[in-house]
């Protein structure tokens, strides 16, 4: 009789403990946003799920952070007066989508020098074309150069040399990276800060 009670009360307290441990007590909203929020690339579909569902929370730990967020490129814009700033949407969910927008048209951001470039969209394709300036003395006749030269007596100009890059495809998975700005109607808003 004494060993059944022990035996009972044995299982009693590894049946409690077991079930704390299998069954952990659920998340506070907090500690759901901050587990998930702390991870290093965000999946598109779960952030816009969890924006959806604790706006004001993921608003409060994000705001002006730097996000990565993996998802697929369902749309791509080109925009700015030299076509240097481009806007990429990624999936979310129906209600909610998540949109990087570009802001390289300010070259102090980018270190302004001798390089330039502009964007482009070619089919599903977002394509960077870049422009670098070379010297008359130092540049040769081979690639993809461009060379306009004076005649007697004019001073040469510059040549340049034009290059594209196929940054990305509408369909494609891709990750983003930029710094979170803020949930709207239908949007989560970020600045790209890296090209993809």
């Amino acid at each position: 009789m004494l060993k059944n009670l022990f035996l009972i009360g044995l299982l009693a307290t590894l049946g409690f403990f077991g079930w704390r441990h299998f069954f952990p007590p659920p998340l506070t909203a907090e500690q759901e946003v901050t587990a998930f929020v702390s991870q290093s690339v965000l999946p598109a579909a779960d952030f816009a799920a969890l924006c959806l569902k604790y706006p004001k929370l993921v608003t409060k730990a994000l705001k002006h952070k730097h996000v990565a967020v993996s998802g697929v490129l369902s749309k791509g814009l080109v925009s700015g007066v030299n076509s240097n700033d481009l806007s990429l949407e990624l999936e979310g969910t129906t209600k909610l989508k998540i949109s990087f927008q570009s802001d390289f048209g300010k070259k102090e951001r980018w270190g302004g020098g001798p390089t330039s470039f502009r964007f482009q969209k070619r089919g599903k394709e977002m394509i960077k074309i870049s422009e670098v300036k070379i010297a008359p003395e130092t540049h040769s006749m081979s690639g993809s150069l461009e060379s306009v030269v004076g005649g007697a007596g004019e001073r040469p100009q510059v040549a340049k040399q034009i290059t594209e890059q196929i940054l990305c495809r509408e369909g494609n998975a891709i990750t983003l990276r930029g710094e979170f700005r803020h949930i709207g109607a239908g949007w989560i808003k970020c600045d790209l800060l890296e090209l993809p």
